[in-house]
Parts: structure tokens; sequence; C-alpha cells
């Protein structure tokens, strides 16, 4: 259950399991169900972007089936089970296509989106982040919108056709089969249906030509670097990957250290975060900018504070007073605090304790957000208030538009998978020689993708104010990676004081569609 609280910090009730999911309810057979759209439903507008340009484009929204994933025997350290080798599942996957027209006869490229969870739909991101449209809600914490929904001048559509892809067993579409959830509720099974998606679509809309792009976010990020490395392994060349908020080595997950003792990179990697929320909320004196503090957190975070947790209990008492006085004064927390936690403190517990005194629970992927805390400490650290503030809006927002404007009528829609029996299946092994970790790490995934396609362009970037996915995670991977600093120099690392989804905030918004604009274009 490594990330029960990742998961269910977007509603989720999503157990992730580090071993095979057990026979039981997950091995029903589900009904097989006609496919009602089987063509999909069209509709046309128009979008003027931020730099004044006009683009007339189409939105086609339908269902593709993929066929279910098997995990491969040769890189499994367990036994798949006799139905798992003889029984099939496929699963429909419902889409969102814009389509520029008139875009000139050089294939455009086609980007695909997609959320993280794991198993969430993409509905965030559809009206969040980069389609041609948007919820029309102010960028400060806790805004109203203006209007439930408006056009989007940071549209990437001026760069690439845009493909906002949902999560098998989300969005419109379903699991069918025997052993459905099993055959899609994993890191392996879960690249491989978007893999399958990918190729489907392509072929359908005759793009063979196009270059591709994958934009994920959060666990969107681990998807997207395991389907760069399959869709190369295909034969079908990705030009660019963009990774927001990524989350693709989970022993730095801000919530991890209990689980995996004796690795401090949860620790250390989480400090600037503390660091920019302790800055936001003035419980620290303010010297500087927030930017200059948060370079010397990081400094101070690769010089003394990891190596200091690398010793344990070697470390002096000295020593140790002196790191929990340093710690207190970049964190606000007092320096009896980080004492009595070992120097160590968890995200859920920051989230608690930054503002006890007024008995407020800061948020998780908006560390800027607070509200009214339990009466008990520690009892609902599921509770966002970043999360609870926007639900209610969004999803009216959401129905209206898909329903009305995209013409998909009252069928059935799943934001995320759910079920007490829902399992995601952790294990992955780039290497079938390595031993299994259930902390996966798709990072050599990246580093494949990388060596197989050359041209390959990556942008990878962050928050200050994420504790899901907190962003010094990012240049320390890349930092980390196993390939020369000319391989090294095709991936452009950038964060933003901005929360988990960076695009919420406007400015950031406009800033990172320049990024991707420009990354996209030139990798063609």
């Amino acid at each position: 259950m490594l990330l029960r609280k990742l998961a269910r910090s977007v509603g989720m009730a999503v157990v992730l399991s580090a071993t095979r999911p057990s026979v039981g309810a997950e091995s029903a057979c589900l009904p097989i169900e006609p496919i009602k759209l089987l063509r999909p439903a069209i509709t046309s507008d128009t979008i003027t972007t931020r730099a004044g340009k006009t683009i007339d484009f189409t939105v086609e929204s339908g269902l593709l089936r993929v066929a279910g994933g098997r995990l491969p025997v040769e890189k499994s350290v367990f036994t798949v089970p006799p139905e798992d080798r003889s029984t099939s599942a496929s699963a429909t996957m419902s889409y969102y296509a814009y389509f520029a027209k008139d875009a000139g006869t050089r294939p455009r490229p086609l980007m695909f989106i997609w959320d993280g969870g794991p198993g969430t739909s993409t509905r965030t991101m559809l009206l969040n982040s980069f389609g041609p449209v948007m919820l029309g809600v102010a960028s400060d914490v806790g805004g109203r919108p203006d209007e439930p929904v408006r056009a989007n001048p940071d549209t990437l559509l001026d760069a690439a056709d845009l493909v906002f892809v949902d999560a098998p067993g989300t969005g419109f579409g379903h699991l069918e089969g025997c052993n459905a959830a099993r055959r899609f509720y994993g890191v392996n099974v879960d690249a491989a249906a978007f893999e399958r998606f990918i190729g489907t679509f392509i072929h359908a809309y005759h793009r063979e030509t196009s270059p591709v792009v994958l934009l994920g976010e959060s666990y969107g990020t681990s998807r997207a670097a395991v389907v760069a490395n399959r869709l190369a392994d295909a034969g079908m060349p990705v030009s660019a990957v963009i990774l927001i908020s990524q989350l693709m080595a989970l022993d730095a997950w801000s919530d991890g250290s209990r689980a995996n003792i004796g690795t401090e990179n949860a620790a250390f990697l989480t400090l600037p975060t503390y660091a920019a929320a302790a800055w936001q909320h003035g419980r620290v004196s303010h010297n500087g900018t927030l930017e200059d503090r948060l370079r010397e957190v990081e400094a101070f975070t690769l010089d003394v504070y990891g190596p200091a947790l690398l010793q344990g209990s070697r470390l002096s008492a000295t020593a140790r007073a002196n790191l929990a006085r340093r710690l207190a004064g970049y964190t606000g927390l007092s320096a009896q605090t980080w004492l009595d936690a070992n120097l160590r403190i968890e995200a859920t517990q920051f989230r608690y304790l930054l503002e006890a005194n007024t008995h407020r629970l800061i948020g998780r992927e908006d560390t800027r957000s607070d509200a009214l805390a339990p009466q008990v400490k520690g009892s609902a650290v599921d509770d966002d208030p970043t999360l609870i503030a926007a639900h209610a809006r969004r999803e009216a927002a959401f129905n209206a538009y898909v329903r009305s404007t995209l013409k998909l009528g009252d069928k059935p829609f799943t934001p995320y998978i759910d079920g007490p029996d829902t399992r995601w299946d952790m294990h992955h092994l780039t290497d079938p020689a390595a031993w299994p970790d259930t902390y996966v790490n798709v990072t050599p995934d990246l580093v494949e993708a990388m060596k197989k396609m050359p041209t390959l362009g990556i942008l990878m970037v962050g928050g200050y104010f994420d504790l899901a996915s907190p962003y010094f995670g990012g240049p320390y991977l890349v930092a980390h990676l196993p390939i020369s600093d000319v391989v090294r120099s095709r991936i452009a690392v950038h964060e933003y004081p901005a929360p988990h989804s960076v695009y919420d905030v406007d400015s950031v918004r406009t800033d990172l569609h320049d990024r991707i604009y420009k990354i996209v274009t030139q990798a063609r």
C-alpha cells in the first residue's frame, strides 16, 4: 500500500500492491459491452492564441478498444497464474482529440496528454492545462470561477494536435472480459494499454508521419517514461516527452520513508518544499527572494542535510543539535520538533505541524492553501484543502462541457478507478536480471528511451508548493542519470512558484506554453 495516501488525495480508493493481486473478485469476468460511440462525436470551434493567431479546429470525442496486457514471464519474479495465460480482456479508452484545420502540408505533431493517480481520468487536465478551453478560475488560492468555461489563449494547439486520454477503467470507457483489472491496473500493463492506444489511434487517423509527443503529470510522468521506451521498441519514435510534477522514483516520494528505511531521499529532497511552504505562510524571516532562499536550502540539502542523514545513529549529539537549529530556521518548526522526529519529518506530519498553533492544515498539492484541521492530529491525513475547494466547481464545469459541447450525452463517466478490490501492481523491471524493488523506479526507461531515440527532447517541470511530487526530486534525478553530459543536455529542467498542477497559475501556464512550444517545434 505504498501510495494509498497519494491515491486517495485525488479521491481514489485504489490499493497499490507490491505483490500480485489476489484471485477472487478480480478473477470474475466482466461483460463485453457494445461500444455505443463507434463513430466519434465531432464539433468545431475557433480559438485565438495569446500571440494573436486564430486557429479553427475540430474536436472528436470517441472510444478505442485495446487489448489487455500480459505480464511477461521472463520479466516477472512471481508466478503468472494459469488463467492469465489463457484468458483475455480488453478496455475501451475514451479520448478527446483537438485537430487544427488547414494546418498546411507538413505533418503536425500529435501530443498525447494524460493525468496520473495512478488510475485517474484526464478530466482535470482537459479543462485546466493546454486545451483550447479551460475553467474560468482565478489563479489566486481560493479564487472563484468568473465563468464556467472560457477560451484558453495558452493552448498548445498552435504547436500540435492534442489528444487527451482517459486511463483504462475511467472516463467514458470500461473494462471487459476476464481478469480485466489485473490486465490494466499496474505499471507494466497500464503502459502497455497506452502504447496500444497510441498505435491504434495513429493508424485509425492515418497519422503515421506525425511526430509523437507525450505529456504526463504526476504518476503520468512514470507512465510517459515507460510508454516512450515501449514505443521505441515498437518502432514508433517519440519526438518529445513533457514531465509535469515528475514522480518516477518512488523512494523520493515525500511520505515514503517509513516503508523504505535506510534510504534518505524522501527526507532531504522534500526539505526545499518545506522551506517554500514556511516562507509562503510567514513562518520564517523573508531575507531576499523566495528563489534566493530555495537555492540556499537546496545547497544545504546536498552539502549538509543529506550527508548528515546518511550517518544515521553515528551522527554526534552536537551535530544533531546544530542540524536541528538549521532546519528550524528554514522550516519554521522548532529545533526540538526536528530532534523529536529524528531529523526526518514526513510530509503528512509537516502539513499539520506548520500551522499547529492556529489548528490549520496546509495543502498537499498546493501548500499555499490551508483549512481548519481535524480535532485529532493525524486523523485525516488524506484531507487536502486544495482538492476539496476545487472539486465541486470543476465537476460541474466538466459535465457541462463534455455533455453539451462535446455531445457525449448521458453516458456514465468514471473519474477514477474505484472499488475495494482494486489493486495496482507496482512491480516493474526494465532489466530482467535486476532484483525487484517494490519502490518502482522508471528512470531506467527514460534512459533507455533516450539511448534508442537520439533526438528525443525532454522537458521536466515542477512547482515549489507541491508536496505530492517535491520539485527538487527532478533536478536531483537528472543529475544522477547514467548518461553522458551530451545526452543530459537534451533534458531541460525548470521550476515555478506554483502547485502540483503548475499550469493552474496563469503566468506559469503562459511561460510553460512557450517552453513546450519550443521543444515540440524544434523536435520535429
